[in-house]
């Protein structure tokens, strides 16, 4: 085991003759085999630079049928009919008397799909998805502030009951 640790002889005889010829011929051709020494004189030039005029067309003009980006142009509206409801405008109210239904809220995900209403039907309070019905009371569609139902086939809408 104490011999695999240590290192070849021949490895280290072979990287010590390498570095030695490495050495040598730095020494000998840095120190020995100099170049020739050029002197440093400027060449004359005896050609004379002659300014030439160039009459070019421009190949490239702006063309200016681009809409701009920064001016903003209104369209005109569209102007849109108001249809009558099918169906008659729902009762505004808290509490219905018979049964005695109260909107308590909603839970639902953070892109408000598959929301589940709780609503207090005769003081038991129940949790219903839309399309849902109990005790003749069917959930028809819903949100955070108000809940349209179906009882006893009438729509009503109700909105969220204060301190709920």
């Amino acid at each position: 085991m104490a011999s695999a640790k240590k290192p070849n002889k021949l490895v280290v005889i072979s990287v010590i003759t390498i570095w030695c010829v490495v050495i040598g011929q730095i020494i000998y051709y840095g120190f020995f085999n100099q170049a020739p020494e050029i002197p440093l004189t400027t060449p004359k030039v005896t050609a004379a630079f002659v300014k030439q005029e160039y009459n070019l067309n421009d190949t490239f003009e702006l063309q200016i049928d681009y809409p701009d980006p920064f001016h903003i142009i209104k369209k005109p509206q569209k102007v849109i009919k108001k249809i009558k409801n099918a169906l008659p405008p729902p009762i505004f109210d808290n509490t219905i008397i018979a049964p005695q239904i109260i909107y308590k809220g909603v839970i639902s995900n953070q892109n408000n799909e598959n929301q589940i209403f709780t609503i207090a039907i005769d003081q038991i309070e129940y949790t219903l998805k839309e399309g849902q019905s109990i005790e003749n009371v069917k959930v028809i569609r819903g949100d955070v502030n108000s809940i349209i139902l179906l009882v006893d086939n009438k729509r009503v809408k109700l909105r969220i009951a204060q301190g709920a």
